[in-house]
């Protein structure tokens, strides 16, 4: 169903208010290293459907 990664990473915020510049770090490393799409690339080809098989 999904064939493309878009990343949103949430910034990190603990109670006294400031970003939690680390754990933002953190976040960003795993998205990248996830492998999200760039939106300029374009998307990928689509590999075709079997038909499904009509059941008994």
């Amino acid at each position: 169903m999904f064939t493309r990664l878009s990343a949103f990473p949430l910034t990190p915020i603990p109670g006294n208010g400031n970003v939690d510049e680390k754990a933002f770090a953190v976040l960003v490393q795993r998205l990248a290293a996830a492998g999200p799409d760039d939106p300029e690339s374009p998307p990928p080809t689509r590999v075709p459907r079997r038909p499904a098989q009509p059941s008994d």
